[in-house]
């Protein structure tokens, strides 16, 4: 055997491997045929050999044990540990042998346990041992009611003090507490972290042992971490200041207290001649909180149905997450009034966040630290949650003291040999260190899920589990426009066999003179439009690239630009392999960008024809727009919408609501109606649809509706789809209807497109298209093709990426020049008609003179004023009605009717209400009146009205008078009970809880008889803090009636836990 262990299993048993293991080795499984063979015991047995021949023979383990190499089940932990070095790293597996020698376990757990629980002189001495192997690692000791214990390596204090501020919010401290380290649960062990840009993550900068949280605990320990960090700043001739020590904090009172203490002492030993109060403040102004922990407590309480009904948690959720992001005190605080008013319950809940000590960490309207820090500060403590983790992972948890102390040892130095490896230029790492900015970068957002648009949320839900949340099931019922995939549209009918491709390709010859996209992996749909795009870009390819080559290379719409760029300046002329397989890798590259940005399901799967533009433009990052929009604005079309209503008194009358900016549209989808109302002719559509006079569609509602409840009882009338600017390059789809003929396509296509010849302002600005290219889909294959019309030729070109190696072909027959302007489009057989793409002559000048034309038109006919005279960003709009001068916006806080009343979607403007600035009595001296009156003084003549409708009879008068009295805005009248206010306002002088009303005011009103029947009628607000209560100041009058106290209603008794019969009273119970 050459003194090797073997464990056999035998035939019966579970086992299916033997186990063989040299001495000072791991057990490895080796294949059980390799064995010699011995004799099989019992079954459920293991025989171990040893070297001089003797076996013993034992049962085996049991089927349920933990595996033998956890190391495949933990990989990571397992790894951590052995590279700690710590006593948790498995090394072998050793069968459940304990149970036959109960004994000496009991004797080895009692040495062990002596071992950690040390006491008195030998804790003592351990610990002094510890210290003298470990030199300088304890940098600090406190040993008495409270004990801080503080560790640090000298690699930990290098990291605590950068030469410049990083990149991105990784800056500062983050600190907190792990309550499992230490088998003692009073003990804690308190961390703080600093980012290393050499290691990519956070590593830590100080452990603390501490018995206890109280705020001289966090005091020790941050005055331990400002002493080291300012011995390492003057080390190195850095400049100690205030930022040094800013950082991320959770909402303990004492942590802050502990960290607020730290810093004056500091400073104030330091000679700083500073106040103290101003020191606080600055403290205080040095910490941030932890915005995860409030979005935690959100979601939590926005669970209790109790304090937020259902069906309004996501307007609670709205409403307080809106709190983060005010723009100013007043904005925060109109806006924590809506949370009160709107759900009073979670009133307590709202103002513990409001305290000024916690509001200022977490609310960037009530910080007090400059913004330039404040961004540059992590926003939560997730990393030292990370930190926590991973230390777990490392050494496990639940230590002895001196155990502990050994581990936390065993992990700096764990870092300090990774700083040593980068270092020397040894990788740490096989993979990107922080894949979520990979993420980011690629599609803004680290996770797909966190998509802000609802469709590519949707697109990772289980599609095997039925709608059953609150969410789905409870949600108001919404009518929405669906698109129909232009994927089948337009089938032309026809008898005769589709030719197949094969046969088509030796029926063609003529080639163009570029090469295109050769097919790969159903790419046909990005293939044709990534083709007719270019050569819609290619014919003002200038004008295209100045709104685009300045954009962040994250964009979609930049890595667009670069691979039409690289096309455009390619001297390649001929077809060739080559400049195919570049093609071929450009949109491959493209293709994935669009997966990894959420515009696409799949990279391999079918889609529609135009899904990624209106992704690239509108949903990737909305916010461009109103930093730079001409690049958007090539592919979009901008819409208006003005909503009237008549109002009643809660309006004031007379209201009005607007988009804050215009409606943005991609790619245009025309429908079978629209077809019937234009006869099939698409310059027909295209009059309607630029018209700048839309009729007035009446509306049942009032915007002001909550939950299926109308708030507002006016008329209600909406301007819709004013289009105020037009693409350069104009994408039109279109939809499936059945009433065509059979012999040709339904839609009449001109090579140019204009506005009505009403339109004179459309005309004169030059809004005119100009047809580029067709997009045809062929229902038996799945498959788009193309043909357009390059510049400057009178060819036509297809394109089909399966023919030729994606080279495009001259189509015999027809030429550009040869088609009139009024004709039928020739669709090939078995196809169908997907969308048209034309190019605005005059490209971005004619695009900026028709918005300043509309400009202007919107103002006379719907009273719509545009902030920016241009496109280059996305134009604010505002209302000024005329014949409404006091029509006023209405405050964010007071729209209570939706989720989120701070939305920049919408505007509304109200009649602003009418108030008496001055008023002056009128006394009996006065002989005339006052100066402000005469002016309201109007003559007889202008009193006098002739009759409008004297020819009207009686019934007509009758009508006419309805008709006036039905759509004129009433005026708003105020009703004001004033008996009723005086009432409440001398209650309140009488009775309120101040020094003025004195004894009055302890709970005395009506206790002359009685003590209100256990109801309690003084308001809240007549507390004032002023004065204190004394109970022996209370009289009751002589016929006093004292009710006798509730009954406590008794609490119910736990039931017995049941317990087990033995076996003998199961037995009598039988025999019985």
């Amino acid at each position: 055997m050459h003194n090797k262990h073997v464990i056999h299993a035998p035939p019966h048993s579970t086992a299916s491997s033997i186990i063989h293991r040299a001495p000072g080795h791991p057990l490895t499984p080796i294949p059980s045929h390799s064995a010699p063979a011995v004799h099989a015991p019992a079954p459920r047995s293991l025989i171990l050999g040893f070297g001089h021949g003797h076996r013993m023979a034992f049962p085996a383990p049991p089927p349920n044990l933990p595996p033998i190499f956890p190391s495949l089940h933990r990989p990571k932990s397992v790894l951590l540990r052995r590279e700690t070095g710590t006593k948790l790293a498995p090394r072998r597996w050793i069968p459940n042998l304990i149970h036959r020698y109960d004994d000496r376990v009991n004797k080895e757990k009692q040495k062990f346990s002596r071992r950690q629980g040390m006491t008195g002189d030998a804790f003592v001495t351990a610990f002094s041992d510890f210290c003298k192997k470990n030199p300088g690692f304890v940098i600090f000791s406190h040993v008495a009611d409270v004990t801080v214990i503080c560790f640090q390596s000298s690699f930990m204090a290098s990291q605590l003090v950068k030469e410049g501020a990083l990149d991105g919010p990784v800056n500062g401290l983050v600190s907190d507490a792990t309550h499992s380290f230490f088998k003692d649960r009073d003990a804690k062990l308190v961390i703080s972290s600093i980012y290393s840009p050499d290691l990519a993550c956070w590593v830590p900068g100080i452990f603390s042992y501490t018995n206890g949280s109280t705020i001289q605990h966090y005091k020790y320990h941050f005055a331990a971490l400002f002493q080291s960090i300012a011995n390492e700043a003057r080390l190195r001739g850095i400049e100690i200041t205030d930022e040094m020590f800013a950082g991320v904090l959770d909402f303990s009172d004492a942590e802050r207290g502990g960290f607020v203490q730290a810093f004056v002492e500091f400073r104030t030993l330091r000679g700083d001649q500073r106040t103290s109060e101003e020191l606080n403040k600055a403290a205080a102004g040095l910490l941030r909180g932890c915005q995860q922990h409030f979005r935690a407590n959100v979601t939590r309480l926005k669970k209790i149905h109790g304090v937020v009904p259902v069906g309004r948690e996501e307007a609670f959720e709205a409403r307080t997450l809106a709190l983060l992001d005010a723009d100013d005190h007043e904005a925060f605080q109109d806006r924590a009034a809506v949370v009160i008013r709107d759900f009073p319950v979670a009133a307590p809940w709202l103002r513990w966040w409001m305290n000024p000590g916690r509001a200022i960490m977490l609310f960037s309207s009530e910080k007090t630290m400059s913004s330039q820090l404040w961004i540059s500060l992590p926003s939560t403590t997730n990393a030292e949650e990370a930190m926590h983790w991973k230390i777990y992972s490392a050494v496990g948890r639940d230590h002895g003291i001196l155990e502990g102390f050994l581990s936390l040892l065993r992990v700096s130095e764990y870092y300090k040999r990774l700083y040593d490896a980068v270092q020397r230029g040894t990788p740490i790492a096989y993979k990107p260190t922080q894949p979520w900015q990979a993420t980011a970068a690629h599609i803004g957002r680290t996770k797909p899920s966190r998509a802000p648009d609802a469709a590519t949320q949707k697109r990772k839900k289980n599609d095997g589990r039925p709608p059953d949340t609150k969410k789905e099931l409870l949600k108001p019922a919404t009518k929405k426009l669906t698109k129909q995939s232009v994927l089948t549209d337009f089938v032309v009918k026809t008898s005769s066999p589709m030719t197949p491709a094969t046969n088509r390709e030796e029926t063609v010859t003529n080639f163009a003179a570029n090469t295109s996209y050769p097919w790969s992996g159903n790419s046909c749909w990005l293939d044709s439009s990534l083709q007719i795009f270019f050569i819609v870009v290619n014919r003002n390819f200038l004008d295209y690239a100045a709104g685009c080559q300045d954009l962040p290379k994250i964009l979609g719409l930049k890595s667009l630009y670069d691979i039409f760029d690289k096309r455009h300046t390619s001297e390649e002329q001929d077809v060739d392999q080559t400049l195919s397989t570049n093609r071929r890798k450009e949109r491959d590259s493209f293709r994935k960008l669009l997966k990894k940005k959420g515009a696409i399901r799949s990279i391999n799967e079918p889609e529609s024809l135009l899904v990624w533009i209106e992704h690239l433009t509108r949903r990737e990052n909305p916010e461009l727009a109103l930093k730079s929009y001409r690049s958007q604005a090539y592919f979009e079309t901008l819409m208006v919408e003005v909503h009237h209503c008549t109002g009643d008194s809660s309006t004031n009358g007379f209201h009005v609501e607007i988009l804050q900016h215009p409606a943005r549209r991609g790619p245009l989808v025309v429908s079978s109606a629209a077809y019937n109302a234009s006869n099939g002719s698409l310059d027909s559509w295209f009059a309607d649809f630029v018209s700048v006079t839309q009729e007035s569609q009446d509306v049942s509602n009032c915007w002001r509706t909550q939950e299926g409840l109308t708030l507002c009882t006016g008329k209600r009338t909406d301007v819709r789809k004013v289009v105020v600017s037009m693409p350069v390059l104009l994408a039109v789809e279109f939809e499936k209807f059945d009433n065509y003929s059979e012999t040709g396509p339904p839609w009449d296509f001109l090579d140019t497109l204009l506005p009505d010849d009403d339109d004179t302002e459309g005309i004169l600005s030059g809004l005119i298209y100009d047809l580029v290219g067709v997009v045809f889909y062929r229902q038996a294959d799945r498959h788009f093709f193309a043909q357009y019309f390059p510049k400057h030729q009178d060819d036509i070109h297809e394109y089909d990426r399966l023919l030729h190696n994606g080279s495009p072909i001259i189509k015999p027959g027809n030429k550009f020049k040869e088609i009139n302007s009024d004709y039928t489009l020739d669709v090939p057989l078995g196809s169908t008609v997907s969308a048209v793409f034309y190019h605005l002559r005059g490209g971005w000048k004619s695009q900026q003179r028709f918005f300043a034309a509309r400009s202007e038109q919107c103002d006379t006919l719907y009273n719509l004023s545009f902030a920016s005279p241009t496109l280059d960003v996305l134009p604010a709009m505002t209302y000024d009605d005329p014949k409404h001068p006091a029509l006023v916006p209405t405050p964010d806080s007071e729209r209570s009717w939706m989720n989120n009343p701070w939305s920049k979607i919408t505007r509304e403007y109200v009649q602003k209400r009418k108030v008496i600035r001055s008023w002056e009595p009128i006394s009996d001296d006065d002989s005339t009146p006052p100066d402000n009156a005469v002016p309201c003084i109007e003559s007889e003549d202008s009193a006098v009205s002739p009759p409008k409708f004297g020819t009207f009879d009686d019934a007509e008068q009758l009508k006419k008078a309805w008709d006036i009295q039905y759509n004129t805005p009433r005026p708003f009248y105020e009703e004001v009970d004033v008996d009723r206010e005086c009432i409440d306002r001398l209650e309140e002088e009488m009775f309120e809880i101040s020094e003025r009303a004195g004894i009055a005011g302890n709970h005395q009103w009506g206790l002359d008889a009685g003590d209100h029947q256990y109801w309690y009628p003084y308001d809240d607000r007549w507390h004032t803090g002023e004065r204190k209560e004394d109970d022996d100041e209370i009289n009751v009058g002589p016929d006093y009636i004292e009710n006798p106290p509730l009954p406590t209603p008794e609490e119910p008794k736990s039931r017995p836990k049941p317990r087990m019969r033995t076996t003998r009273q199961a037995t009598k119970e039988i025999v019985g």
